[in-house]
C-alpha cells in the first residue's frame, strides 16, 4: 500500500525516496548555512548545558527557547523546502548538537508516530551546517526499512522492537556523508542512526520536522514499558513546541486509549523482513 508522504517538485528524488525512505538533496547555499551557525551561537549556552552526548533544542523543555530556535532556523529554511517539497507542512525545527566523544554514537532507531501511518509518512530534513563524514557524527539509514510492518512507536517508556537485533540492522545501514547545505529527507518510520564523532569539538546540524498537509498530528503516550494500552492525543503545532519530554501532552486533546503490544522482533524475523523488502 503506496502511503502519502512528501510530494518533490523533481521526479527522480521522488521515484527515490518512494523506494528507499530517504533522499539526499542541496537545500541550502553555504552561506545561508553559515546564517545558520551565526544563529546558534546566540543560543550555544541554553543548548550546551544540556549534559547528554546528542542534544535537540527540545530537550531543553523550554517553550521560549523552542520557539525562539524554531523561528531563527524557518527564517533561513522554509523557503527552499517548500520548493522542493510541494504538500507539507510544517512541524518544528531544532538545532543537533552532537558532542565529541565515545558516548556520541546515536544508535539505530525510529523517530515518534505522529500521524496515521496507516495512510502517511510524516519526515524529517535533517540539514548539515558543516561538512559531515564519518569521522564527526554521519548519519547512516537502513533503505526501504520504512515499508517494514507498520508499528507504533509511542513515548516516552517504549522499548523499540528492534532492539534485540540492534547489531544485525548495523551491517545492513547505509552511511550519509553530507557537505555543509545538504539535506538528508528521510520517512520517521525509516531506522536511522548516526555515528560518533571522534573529531575533537562538537558538530552542529538543525533538522525540520513535517507532515503532508492533510494529516492529523497525534502523541501516543505509553505510561509504562508493560502497559497494555497507549493514550491517542490530538496535537497541534503548538502543542507540540511546548511539549515536555517525558509528559503526557498538556497541550494535547486526549482522543482516546488503544490496545498496544511491545513484543521483540527475533533474528529470524528481522532477516524475513528484510529480504522481502529488499
Amino acid at each position: 500500500m503506496k502511503l502519502t508522504g512528501p510530494q518533490f517538485s523533481d521526479a527522480t528524488t521522488q521515484a527515490f525516496f518512494d523506494e528507499n525512505g530517504y533522499v539526499k538533496v542541496r537545500l541550502l547555499t553555504s552561506e545561508q548555512a553559515e546564517q545558520l551557525r551565526h544563529a546558534y551561537d546566540s543560543v550555544k549556552s541554553a543548548h550546551e548545558k544540556i549534559a547528554i552526548p546528542f542534544i535537540t533544542t527540545s530537550h531543553s523543555n523550554d517553550a521560549d527557547l523552542i520557539g525562539k530556535v524554531n523561528e531563527m532556523i524557518l527564517n533561513v529554511v522554509k523557503e527552499p523546502i517548500y520548493k522542493i517539497i510541494l504538500n507539507s507542512n510544517i512541524i518544528f525545527s531544532n538545532f543537533l548538537v552532537k558532542r565529541n566523544g565515545e558516548d556520541s554514537e546515536s544508535n539505530p532507531h525510529q523517530d515518534l508516530t505522529i500521524v496515521d501511518e496507516n495512510k502517511y509518512l510524516s519526515y524529517s530534513v535533517w540539514v548539515a551546517l558543516e561538512d559531515v563524514d564519518v569521522s564527526n557524527g554521519a548519519m547512516r539509514v537502513l533503505p526501504r526499512s520504512h515499508l517494514f510492518d507498520f508499528s507504533l512507536r509511542p513515548n516516552p517508556n517504549y522499548y523499540w522492537k528492534y532492539n534485540a537485533v540492534m547489531d544485525e540492522i548495523k551491517k545492513d545501514m547505509a552511511d550519509c556523508p553530507a557537505k555543509k547545505g545538504e539535506a538528508l529527507i528521510f520517512a520517521h518510520s525509516l531506522i536511522h542512526g548516526s555515528h560518533k564523532n571522534l573529531s575533537g569539538r562538537h558538530r552542529l546540524a538543525c533538522v525540520v520536522s513535517l507532515h503532508p498537509r492533510e494529516a492529523e498530528l497525534y502523541n501516543f503516550f505509553l505510561d509504562a514499558p508493560e502497559s497494555k494500552y497507549v493514550k491517542k492525543y490530538k496535537m497541534s503545532v503548538d502543542a507540540f513546541i511546548k511539549y515536555i519530554k517525558g509528559k503526557p501532552p498538556h497541550f494535547g486533546e486526549l482522543l482516546e486509549e488503544l490496545p498496544f503490544s511491545n513484543r521483540q522482533i527475533s533474528k529470524e524475523e528481522y532477516r524475513a523482513q528484510y529480504a522481502l523488502v529488499n
